[in-house]
């Protein structure tokens, strides 16, 4: 379940968004644009994630205020090689908000973070991934979890829709 800390619900000055050029990101940019909320989105012809350099180029597109939302990944991970390079993306990410806090971060993860089962989950359930793909999932969120007093979380599953690759 979500708390709201703030009382005074309104909306982000702005929002940036890593892995705008994706399905999910790219239809949450067009989301935030008809809500005339001011919205950034970056995708890997932008800015290459992997590379220990954007960590400076993440630190000059970000602001204080912002709400951040990071959703750019290699999805889904399908190898170690896969894997390796979401965990670089996180870890470039999480050296710039540490240098840089911003306001609020969202962080899009998967439901494949628990093991797969016919039985009804809920995040009171162990994550223990059966994929690659969950794994990588599960070890972003846990080297994210030192902005849990400014972050959320969001585990989708079977998202699919018309521009759905």
């Amino acid at each position: 379940m979500l708390i709201h800390q703030n009382d005074n619900k309104m909306p982000p000055k702005r929002v940036i968004i890593f892995g705008s050029t994706g399905f999910v990101g790219n239809s949450l940019l067009n989301d935030l644009n008809i809500e005339n909320i001011p919205v950034i989105g970056f995708g890997s012809s932008d800015i290459d994630l992997t590379n220990s350099n954007s960590t400076d180029k993440i630190l000059d597109l970000i602001n204080e205020d912002d709400c951040v939302v990071f959703i750019s990944s290699i999805a889904p991970a399908k190898n170690i090689e896969n894997l390796i390079d979401n965990l670089k993306m996180v870890k470039n990410f999480k050296n710039a908000i540490e240098k840089k806090p911003v306001n609020h971060i969202v962080y899009i993860s998967s439901d494949a973070v628990y093991k797969d089962t016919s039985k009804l989950i809920n995040e009171s359930h162990c994550a223990e991934p059966d994929s690659i793909h969950g794994l990588m999932h599960l070890c972003r969120e846990k080297l994210l979890s030192n902005f849990s007093d400014r972050m959320v979380i969001v585990r989708p599953t079977l998202i699919y829709g018309l521009k759905d690759p």
